[in-house]
């Protein structure tokens, strides 16, 4: 079997299948030097208003219990219909990012997506990364979806941190990162169909825009260790507890609840 057709597959497994919820997936069953993380737990994805009836009654038997939604202020109240209060979910807005802070980084940065990027979340993240921390380490929480517009980068960063803290070897959590861009084309033709994009925009440039690059997630997690001495050390500088560490790395593990496969 190829790498690809390998990488394909796990897509498949973990993929949570919606009409119109893009990157919706489950971090379940990769290995750790504890054993493995538990399935039907953590779920990541993007953003959910956009719902059909259908994907809000699978969303229920989903039986989420916490919805954190990691989407800007302005983000948020551009968008109704929320699914959370619905299927009777706690909903938790943390952002790492303020309103202006994406321009911000545009403006320093360049416009797209980069490990340079996701490392100057760090400016902005920490109360909300600790609160995040805070939530994950609570067996309550779960079964939980996380999720921002794309359900990729601020996602993405977010869980790349939980992983680490779970055990999970970074090759592993870098292959999971790239696992978005096995979404994207089905995303494009949605938005596409219902005239969210320009139909004249050039497609390699929307893969580009919709899609993630491998290395931002690898620049990111090499500047935690240059910067921090590695996940554990940023945590600690943000005020995040060895119990809260320990906390997460057993609910993603554990038993909270009937959760298994």
């Amino acid at each position: 079997m190829t790498a690809d057709r390998a990488h394909a597959d796990d897509f498949e497994r973990r993929h949570v299948p919606f009409e119109a919820c893009w990157n919706f997936r489950d971090i379940g069953g990769y290995a750790t030097p504890g054993g493995t993380l538990v399935w039907q737990r953590y779920y990541r994805a993007g953003a959910l208003e956009d719902m059909t009836a259908a994907d809000r009654a699978r969303l229920r038997e989903l039986g989420v219990a916490t919805v954190i939604d990691l989407r800007r202020p302005a983000e948020v109240s551009a968008r109704s219909g929320h699914p959370a209060a619905e299927i009777g979910a706690r909903y938790v807005h943390l952002p790492p990012l303020p309103d202006g802070a994406s321009e911000e980084l545009d403006q320093r940065l360049g416009p797209g997506i980069s490990g340079a990027r996701y490392l100057g979340y760090l400016e902005y993240a920490g109360e909300s990364f600790r609160e995040i921390f805070d939530r994950l380490a609570d067996p309550a929480t779960y079964p939980l979806v996380l999720h921002c517009t794309a359900g990729k980068d601020r996602t993405g960063v977010v869980t790349a941190l939980a992983m680490t803290v779970a055990g999970v070897d970074r090759a592993t959590i870098i292959a999971d990162f790239a696992l978005s861009n096995r979404d994207t084309e089905r995303w494009l033709g949605w938005l596409a169909a219902h005239e969210r994009v320009p139909a004249a925009d050039n497609p390699d440039e929307m893969r580009r825009r919709f899609g993630v690059p491998v290395e931002a997630i690898t620049t990111f997690l090499g500047g935690l260790d240059a910067r921090f001495g590695g996940v554990g050390g940023y945590l600690r500088t943000i005020g995040v507890s060895e119990r809260t560490v320990r906390g997460v790395a057993e609910a993603l593990h554990g038993p909270v609840g009937r959760m298994s496969r």
